[in-house]
């Protein structure tokens, strides 16, 4: 017995024909991962992407984290730089995932703790982490102890170097709740 065949889609239309609301009504009917794969290669031809993601920025939060895939798909880290700092927690939160890959400057990453509430702050720390930028997190860590105290600077002290870990280990150990992630 056959599969029953895929409902036929429109051709992947011209980077220069689609306004956000088009290029979101194009995409809407695809399955998740067709679509995504989609909105990348459109984000790498479109040569009007900057006013698209302006448009797209203004809209709802399907719209704006359509903008962000977009931005990354692209590569356009001014605007995933700007979104590290802008005011959806949610979409700060997803442009985190672009600093683990991207060239984001660690400014930009750490401009996110800002006026972050604890989880934003908790996953900037894993961010920091796991994209191995650890004179980022060393400069950080004094400022994160006085500021938010001990708990929030040992979750900080995995993004640290070997070095950093023994200075601040013995004043930070009470706080630890991963050991094996030091």
């Amino acid at each position: 017995m056959r599969p029953p065949e895929p409902a036929e889609q429109p051709a992947t239309p011209t980077p220069e024909t689609l306004s956000g609301a088009e290029l979101l009504a194009w995409v809407e009917p695809l399955p998740y991962a067709r679509r995504m794969r989609e909105l990348a290669l459109y984000a790498r031809r479109a040569p009007h992407l900057p006013a698209l993601l302006a448009e797209l920025r203004e809209g709802d939060a399907y719209a704006r984290r359509t903008a962000l895939h977009l931005a990354m798909a692209a590569r356009d880290l001014p605007f995933i730089e700007e979104t590290l700092s802008g005011p959806d927690l949610d979409l700060r939160r997803a442009a985190l995932r672009a600093a683990r890959t991207l060239p984001i400057p660690d400014a930009a990453v750490v401009a996110a703790l800002e006026d972050a509430p604890v989880r934003l702050r908790l996953a900037v720390y894993r961010t920091l982490a796991q994209s191995r930028r650890r004179a980022a997190a060393e400069a950080l860590l004094p400022g994160v102890r006085t500021r938010w105290g001990d708990r929030e600077a040992a979750a900080l002290l995995p993004a640290c170097g070997g070095t950093a870990v023994a200075e601040w280990l013995p004043g930070l150990a009470h706080a630890v709740t991963s050991w094996t992630s030091l």
